[in-house]
Formats: structure tokens, C-alpha cells, sequence
């Protein structure tokens, strides 16, 4: 007897529930390797956010010691100086007290004295005087008088800049501009903090590194991980760019500051016009205008963020897929108008 034969429609429909379960097997490895994914993100971030507690609970407790610190000299302060004060004016009282006594026993002595010498009744007469002459000009010098202590601006705002200035020199990136990227028309600082367009080309060294025909010039530090965080001061100029450029950017040719080609940046121009320079780059609304912009590097997010440093507003953010060294990027712009004579200077 013949086995049955299977029909072509039957095969037909055999094969497309195989391929079926073959995309639902590879669909559900895909979903397996995707929730095993997840579970390390979620397991990363959960110990991202437990070293940002950490590192905040670390830097609040770094400033209480700063705090405490300051409070305990300030007290100290005051306490040398009500010393010194009180022994001032103590002392003050007592001279004030020998020298009346002196013309007093000088005056007794002459009302005992029948025949009055006339030397010795001019020498109490002059002793008088300076005595009432000690007493005009103590006077007054009380009136006026305060301890330096209160005269001083205000204790808690003075101790508040310092720690200001302690927590700016803990948090800000120490940059300084790598001169062998520096093009031939800017003029760097000697502290290399500063940069801007000079009125001709200065004489340097020819280098692979340096920006030829930009104006442009990178920080010597390089960033291959890790968050950083660092503030310029662009004043009033009316034009520059600011931001962080891969270390492999083409910088023997003019390009497209965008990150594409390796720049994530945010520009000015005349007229108070800011610029994110994405792709296409978008024009930026600003309340003010910053005369310090805060960067912040965020290596592994892939996030580039721009702040306003006076207020800590959010200008904006660029995101990218960071493979290299990036660096600090600087271009001072032209001289376009008065300000613009001024550097941009890294501020640290």
C-alpha cells in the first residue's frame, strides 16, 4: 500500500510556521539578551547614583569642615580682637585717670601754698589745658571708634566667597592652552589661560598639531573618561566658540564645527546670538547673556552640556558617540568691535 502523499499547500504552510517559530526564537533570544542588558544598566546605574551619594555626602562633609573651620577662626577672630579692644580702651581710662589725678594733686598743692610761685602757676594753668585737650580728642576718637571686626563687610558673605573660592578650586578642571595648537595669529597668555587674535602672525614653530587657517587652539589636557567640568569667561566679546573637540579633528583644514567632524561646541556671533552647533546647528534663546559659560564633559553619557556660570542655567546640550581624546576647544573669534579686544580666559 502507498504512503499518502503530502500535498504542495500542506509543505507550503509546514514552512511558513518553521520560519515562523525561527523568527520567534530569534525574537526571543533578542528579547533575552535585551533584558540582560537592562538588568546590567539598571545594576550600573543604581551604582552610578550610589558613588553620586557618596561623592555628594563627601563634598557636603568636606564643606561642614570647611564651615566649622572658618567658624572657629572667626570666633577666634573675635575673641583677639575684644581682647585687644577692651585693653585699648582700659588702658585709655586708666591714662586718662593718671592725668587728671596729676592735675588735681597739682591743683591741691596750690591752693595749700600761700605765696604762689608764678613758674609753678603756669605749669598747672598748661597742665589744664592739656588735660581738657586729651579729653576733646578722646572724645571724639570714641565717637568714632568701632573694632575693625564690625566695620568689615558682612562675616557669613566674606565666609561664603571663601568657600566659594574652596569649592570652585575642588570642582573646576585645572586647563591650560597647549600652545603647539595655537594658530600662528593668537596671542596666549604666559600663564596660558588666555587667548586672543593678536594684530599679526607671531613667529612659531611649524607643527602637525596647530590650526592652519583656523583661529582656533585646544587645552593640553585630553579626556578619554570620566565627568569634567571647567568655566570660560567670554566678558562682553561679541563673537567666539567655546566647547570640546575630538583630539583627531583635521586641523590643516577649515571644517564644519559640528560633531560630525568631531566638535561639539556652542557659538556667538554679533548681535547676542548663540548657536548650538549640531547638525543643522539651532539658534539658542537666552534670558541674559552669559559673561562666564560653564562646560561639562560627560565622557560615558556622550553629553556635552553649556551653562550659564553666574546662575547655573542650562544654555544647552549636545549629544555624541565620544571614541577619542577630546580636548577643551577655544576660538576668541575677530575683532569686530571694542570688547573684542578682550581674551577669553579659562577661569581656574
Amino acid at each position: 500500500m502507498e504512503a499518502p502523499q503530502r500535498h504542495p499547500v500542506g509543505q507550503s504552510c509546514d514552512k511558513e510556521i518553521e520560519d515562523v517559530v525561527c523568527n520567534f526564537l530569534e525574537a526571543q533570544e533578542g528579547v533575552e539578551k535585551l533584558q540582560s542588558c537592562y538588568k546590567k544598566r539598571i545594576q550600573a546605574t543604581q551604582n552610578d547614583l550610589q558613588s553620586l551619594r557618596e561623592e555628594v555626602m563627601g563634598d557636603f562633609r568636606k564643606m561642614h569642615s570647611f564651615l566649622y573651620a572658618e567658624e572657629q577662626s572667626v570666633m577666634a577672630k573675635i575673641g583677639q580682637e575684644e581682647k585687644q579692644v577692651l585693653s585699648r580702651l582700659e588702658n585709655r581710662v586708666t591714662d586718662i585717670t593718671k592725668r587728671a589725678a596729676c592735675v588735681l594733686e597739682l591743683m591741691d598743692y596750690l591752693s595749700e601754698v600761700e605765696d604762689h610761685d608764678g613758674h609753678l602757676t603756669g605749669m598747672a594753668d598748661s597742665q589744664v589745658d592739656h588735660l581738657k585737650t586729651e579729653l576733646t580728642r578722646r572724645s571724639k576718637e570714641l565717637r568714632h571708634y568701632r573694632p575693625a571686626v564690625l566695620s568689615s563687610p558682612s562675616l557669613t558673605y566674606m565666609v561664603c566667597r571663601r568657600m566659594l573660592w574652596y569649592v570652585m578650586r575642588s570642582a573646576l578642571e585645572r586647563l591650560t592652552l597647549d600652545p603647539k595648537t595655537a594658530h600662528s595669529h593668537l596671542q596666549l597668555s604666559e600663564d596660558l589661560k588666555s587667548a586672543k587674535l593678536g594684530p599679526s602672525a607671531q613667529a612659531v614653530l611649524e607643527d602637525p598639531q596647530r590650526f592652519e587657517p583656523c583661529l582656533y587652539v585646544l587645552c593640553s589636557q585630553a579626556f578619554r573618561a570620566g565627568r569634567h567640568y571647567w568655566e570660560v569667561s567670554v566678558g562682553g566679546k561679541s563673537n567666539w566658540v567655546i566647547g570640546v573637540a575630538s583630539h583627531c579633528v583635521n586641523r590643516k583644514a577649515t571644517e564644519d564645527l559640528k560633531p560630525e567632524n568631531g566638535y561639539w561646541a556652542l557659538r556667538k556671533i554679533p548681535g547676542n546670538r548663540y548657536y548650538a552647533l549640531s547638525s543643522p546647528p539651532a539658534l539658542l534663546t537666552l534670558d541674559s547673556s552669559p559673561t562666564q559659560v560653564g562646560i561639562c564633559l560627560d565622557y560615558e553619557s556622550g553629553r556635552v552640556g553649556f551653562y550659564n556660570a553666574e546662575c547655573m542655567a542650562e544654555i544647552c546640550t549636545l549629544g555624541g558617540n565620544f571614541q577619542e581624546p577630546l580636548h577643551p576647544f577655544f576660538c576668541p573669534g575677530l575683532v569686530l568691535a571694542e570688547q573684542d579686544y578682550e581674551p577669553l580666559r579659562v577661569c581656574n
